[in-house]
């Protein structure tokens, strides 16, 4: 049986969620292959003493290569007072909590309780059998199984102030969630505010050839039908019921595997006369060169109404674009297209600082 890893590290953790997918380019489009199951790395720095440090050697030196349970330090909440007979221990569960897992009640790094979960409620853990020892407003939180195979690396900076660090390989994780997102086309439409801490960034190109023999004319010839069109985005949460949500959409898009649609939330199409909630063609002002390039693509209204462009006609200075109605009158309203997009990574890297997780992720358009 494991045991705890006892020590509890600094602030600021960084998390990684890895998966492998095969990408096929088409001269339209891809084929993506998700090829691995999801792999959860934990990196954390600890903060000791000269005897904290003899410790821990100790405990790898007893157990090489062996699984122990370490704590998600970053979901971790205080708990109230607890007695050696109590099954029920009260703490935040909007964390990584479920039935049949662990969590620990942790005093310090001598005094400690790796309980199990039997039921996950609102406000409390029921477990499966009595805790066993009194606490006082202990910090608690969800416990993993890992392992280290990188072992523990340490500096010493002064005689008793030593900074440690071990990358953590979690064992057993559970992939399986609902997406916390509505869906429309069959793909999630991910309309998280909190992906507007930054201005999305990105490029367009097409992927072509170039034939320049040193004399004469260059010539150049395209090798696919659509342009690569790449983009960045920025991620932010706070407290743990949203850092578990993230991790759980994460989770459902794997990688590079799936798409998804996102808006950019901005004015990229400017209405030319206001809209009403029967209407099933919206005048807009042009922003397309060719009105067909409108067909087939899907648009934001409102943020928060979508449609699919069924037909587009140009009337005078304006571009007329045919519609489902939206069962809303607008003004004015923010439209925008509805992109579709994939990572561009298999490597997610999250850093957790207290209550609040940040992290970058680079996209790619995808035709589907």
């Amino acid at each position: 049986m494991a045991e705890l890893w006892p020590f509890m590290p600094e602030h600021r953790i960084g998390e990684e969620l890895v998966w492998v997918t095969d990408i096929q380019p088409t001269q339209t489009g891809e084929f993506r292959n998700s090829l691995s199951e999801g792999r959860q790395f934990l990196a954390k720095q600890y903060r000791m003493t000269a005897n904290e440090l003899v410790i821990a050697e100790g405990l790898i030196d007893a157990n090489p290569a062996a699984d122990w349970y370490v704590p998600l330090w970053f979901e971790e909440s205080l708990g109230g007072t607890i007695s050696p007979t109590d099954t029920t221990i009260t703490c935040d569960t909007d964390g990584s909590y479920k039935a049949g897992g662990r969590a620990v009640i942790y005093q310090d790094r001598e005094t400690f309780s790796v309980v199990e979960i039997d039921a996950v409620n609102a406000g409390s853990l029921g477990l499966t059998a009595a805790v066993g020892a009194a606490y006082t407003n202990p910090v608690i939180a969800p416990v993993v199984t890992g392992f280290a195979p990188a072992g523990l690396e340490f500096e010493r900076r002064y005689h008793n102030d030593v900074v440690s660090s071990m990358r953590w390989w979690v064992r057993g994780r559970d992939e399986t969630a609902a997406s916390p997102f509505a869906q429309f086309n069959g793909l999630d439409v991910v309309s998280d505010i909190s992906l507007a801490i930054q201005p999305i960034s990105g490029g367009v190109r097409h992927e072509v050839e170039i034939l320049d023999n040193g004399f004469g004319t260059i010539d150049i010839t395209a090798i696919r039908d659509i342009s690569e069109k790449a983009y960045g985005m920025n991620f932010q949460d706070e407290g743990l019921a949203a850092k578990k949500r993230r991790r759980e959409w994460l989770n459902i898009v794997r990688g590079r595997d799936q798409a998804f649609y996102m808006a950019t939330r901005s004015r990229e199409i400017l209405a030319a006369s206001p809209i009403g909630a029967t209407d099933n063609v919206i005048s807009v002002k042009p922003a397309l060169p060719n009105i067909t390039d409108y067909i087939g693509r899907v648009i934001s209204i409102g943020g928060s109404i979508y449609r699919t462009i069924a037909d587009a006609v140009v009337n005078g200075a304006n571009h007329d674009l045919t519609i489902s109605p939206t069962s809303q009158a607008f003004t004015d309203p923010e439209i925008c297209f509805l992109r579709k997009f994939r990572f561009d990574q298999d490597a997610i890297e999250i850093e957790h600082e207290g209550i609040r997780s940040f992290g970058q992720i680079v996209l790619k358009e995808v035709p589907a």
